[in-house]
């Protein structure tokens, strides 16, 4: 197992570049598998993380983290704020039938 730890790890700059490839491709489908892009982004830019900060890369960090925040924002705009709206529009829904009741 650190066999393996340690070839990811060695090569943790191919593997960012391929997960960014990756989540490229999906988002460029338009597809309904596209928002899986924005995990394979965030993984990506994980290990450009690791990597800036083993080769004391500072632009790069900087780039990658600014980076992440832009994948955390594309995660929440497909998987969390579609559940919240539901929840909201159901909340408002029930409040409107509750205020024609009376």
């Amino acid at each position: 197992m650190l066999d393996v730890i340690n070839v990811v790890l060695v090569n943790i700059d191919w593997l960012g570049s391929i997960l960014a490839l990756m989540g490229a491709f999906l988002l460029a489908t338009n597809s309904r598998f596209s928002a899986y892009g924005w995990i394979f982004f965030l993984l990506s830019n994980t290990a450009w993380i690791i990597f800036s900060i083993r080769e004391d890369n500072a632009p790069l960090l900087l780039m990658n983290i600014g980076f992440t925040l832009t994948s955390l924002l594309g995660l929440y705009r497909c998987f969390v704020a579609p559940i919240v709206a539901k929840y909201i529009d159901a909340r408002l829904e029930r409040r409107l039938i509750e205020h024609d009741q009376y």
